[in-house]
């Protein structure tokens, strides 16, 4: 009579730590992918709780007509270079802001940040009313 014998069943780990690697590896390779939205180069606050920097800013205001205000005073489209390079060579840490009526144009705004760019803000930031400041017909940035 013949004996039979009956193997053991066993797990073979082997492919689960090839699925392992290639996960590892997936993860890894993925992680170094730019996302796209980081490399926008403007700043937004997020809340009302979002903490104020107290970095010493150029204030850049774009009306719905199209006429630009630096520091409160109306200037020329062709001077807002001119005028935001001379303020940063006068302080180099200096964060340029826009502030843009919310009814301007999509690409009036893309011009003005591109003339701020031009006068060498790497980053500029657009300007916002935070929540608990409230609305303001008034027309004056705070």
């Amino acid at each position: 009579m013949a004996r039979y014998w009956k193997r053991k069943a066993r797990v073979d780990i082997v492919p689960l730590i090839d699925v392992m690697v290639m996960l590892v590896f997936f993860f890894v390779i993925y992680g170094t992918f730019d996302n796209g939205a980081a490399s926008i180069p403007v700043s937004l606050p997020d809340s009302s709780t979002a903490p104020v920097a107290e970095i010493e800013q150029l204030v850049v205001a774009l009306d719905t007509e199209g006429q630009y205000f630096i520091e409160g005073l109306r200037i020329p489209a062709a001077e807002v270079s001119a005028r935001v390079t001379q303020s940063l060579i006068d302080n180099p840490q200096m964060q340029v802001v826009l502030y843009p009526d919310r009814k301007v144009a999509y690409e009036d705004l893309v011009a003005a940040l591109d003339l701020i760019r031009e006068g060498g803000a790497e980053r500029p930031a657009l300007g916002v009313r935070r929540v608990d400041q409230g609305p303001s017909d008034d027309g004056v940035i705070d």
